[in-house]
């Protein structure tokens, strides 16, 4: 795989106990390399997970995407601190 980002989120779901929306995964496939590779695109829903506290700020600390076809796309969070 190569640069993935996902366009057009749309919350379903937000709240303390996690939150759940779908949006459109962006694909370009770095084969044989990035430049020649091709783009696809696959509808996807993430879900967020696992409030934490750092500094008096809340965020989640899980999230996991699924891709409606395809390969499934590895999923991390960067914690603020």
């Amino acid at each position: 795989a190569g640069d993935v980002r996902i366009a057009s989120l749309r919350w379903r779901r937000w709240g303390s106990a996690g939150a759940v929306g779908r949006g459109e995964m962006r694909l370009r496939e770095c084969q044989p390399t990035c430049a020649a590779g091709r783009s696809r695109t696959a509808r996807v829903t993430v879900t967020l997970s696992g409030v934490r506290e750092c500094r008096g700020r809340r965020y989640f600390e899980r999230a996991e995407v699924r891709a409606a076809s395809g390969p499934q796309p590895a999923s991390y969070v960067r914690a603020p601190c």
